[in-house]
Parts: C-alpha cells; structure tokens; sequence
C-alpha cells in the first residue's frame, strides 16, 4: 500500500455499455484502480449524459483539440488515447503516485 497521498484522478471519457472499447478500458481501469487501492480515484465521464457532455467539453477547451473516445484522463491531462494492457496502466500510475 502506498502512503497516504493525494488520490490520482481518473477518469475514463466513455460513451457507453454500447460501445465495446469503453467497456474494455473499463474492464482494464477496474483491474488496475483495484490493484493500487486508495492512491486511485476513478470516474466515468459518460459523454450521452448532459453531465458527462459538459465535463467533455470542458477536457476539449483544456485539450484545445478533440480528444478520442474512449480515451484516459490523468489528473487533467490525456495519458491514453487507446485502451491500455492493465500492466502497462498500473506501471504508469505507480509512476504519478510516486511523483505526487
């Protein structure tokens, strides 16, 4: 377990159940977030949602450029615009809660 920091944010920009690679990044982000317990703070942006689109449009003004659905957002910035092999995400993340 890792020290008590401040938690990584990710988020998963989804469109939903309907769409086989957000399910899969899903898949992935779930194994990995388990795997490194509370460092790891994750949360679906569904874009069909009013909720989700906002949050979108504001990643896109951030980004100044479409940014690929399904895509991975850490901590504010765009880390994968393709889904990820969970050892692969889980290296990566070890790397920012190390660096927080």
């Amino acid at each position: 377990m890792h020290p008590k920091k401040t938690p990584v944010i990710l988020e998963i920009l989804h469109e939903g159940e309907h769409w086989v690679p957000c399910v899969y990044m899903t898949r992935v982000v779930k194994e990995a977030v388990k795997e490194l317990g509370d460092a790891v703070i994750y949360k679906k942006v569904i874009t069909k949602t009013l909720e989700g689109a906002n949050q979108y449009k504001k990643i896109i003004k951030q980004h100044k450029s479409l940014v690929p659905i399904p895509s991975i957002i850490i901590n504010g910035k765009l880390a994968f615009k393709r889904i990820p092999g969970k050892e692969e995400l889980v290296d990566f993340l070890n790397i920012i809660i190390q660096k927080q």
